[in-house]
């Protein structure tokens, strides 16, 4: 007696979806067509470099830093570089991330780990409020009304207020990547003399803020007062060290 086939449940289906999407296969495939993107829509080789030598496990992560350093993690999103620098010295890092969400998300990935502080509001020029777009690591308050995404009110503090604070005289290192709103604190911090009570300063311009090329230069002669570049990859990452300071 001839028997019509069933079609598979939704769950076996699901199965066979999350198998194939998730193969080994299919997430080096998925690699190599992010890759090739990359390179198709970068016109500036510093990307291709970059990637070359893997600059986010490489340079953005070599410093001569020890259990005593201290590091600010401005933007700090999920935290990876955070708990990589960690990994890497047992430094102690103090995280900063307006998101509310993706601040609760950093404690408890490190709730058991004391080097980590996080602190639920960004670094900015002007301490108060700010209107954020909540988009992942786009997430800007800078972009506010021009990306899509959920809109939300965040607390912003200076510097100076929080090294007060903390009761810290300087830092070893303070990675900014905070999408398009690095240029008012680089300011802040170079007009306030705040930039002079750290040793390394790794940042992130972002080519959308309008002006960008022309602000992005003058903060880089402005920074040259007191440090110089150790590497940069044109609006890709950047280091500033304290001349007279040894870290690279």
């Amino acid at each position: 007696m001839y028997r019509r086939p069933q079609p598979p449940s939704t769950t076996t289906v699901s199965r066979l979806r999350r198998d194939v999407v998730s193969s080994p296969r299919a997430i080096a495939a998925g690699r190599w067509v992010r890759d090739r993107l990359t390179d198709l829509c970068a016109p500036m080789p510093e990307h291709r470099e970059w990637r070359r030598i893997d600059g986010d496990h490489t340079l953005r992560l070599e410093y001569e830093l020890t259990p005593d350093s201290v590091v600010f993690d401005v933007g700090g999103f999920r935290g990876q570089w955070a708990s990589d620098l960690v990994a890497m010295y047992g430094c102690r890092i103090q995280v900063f991330e307006p998101v509310i969400s993706y601040a609760q998300r950093i404690e408890r990935r490190f709730a058991h780990n004391p080097l980590v502080t996080v602190h639920p509001y960004g670094l900015a020029g002007t301490a108060g409020e700010a209107r954020i777009v909540v988009a992942g690591d786009a997430s800007s308050h800078v972009r506010s009304g021009q990306l899509p995404g959920e809109l939300q009110t965040v607390a912003l503090r200076t510097p100076a207020e929080v090294l007060s604070e903390l009761g810290l005289e300087q830092l070893d290192l303070m990675k900014v990547n905070i999408e398009g709103a690095e240029f008012d604190l680089l300011t802040h911090l170079i007009a306030t003399g705040t930039m002079e009570r750290i040793k390394d300063l790794q940042v992130q311009f972002h080519p959308f803020v309008p002006d960008a090329r022309r602000r992005a230069d003058d903060l880089r002669d402005a920074l040259r007062r007191s440090h110089e570049q150790a590497w940069g990859y044109d609006f890709l990452w950047e280091n500033w060290s304290q001349r007279n300071s040894t870290s690279s």
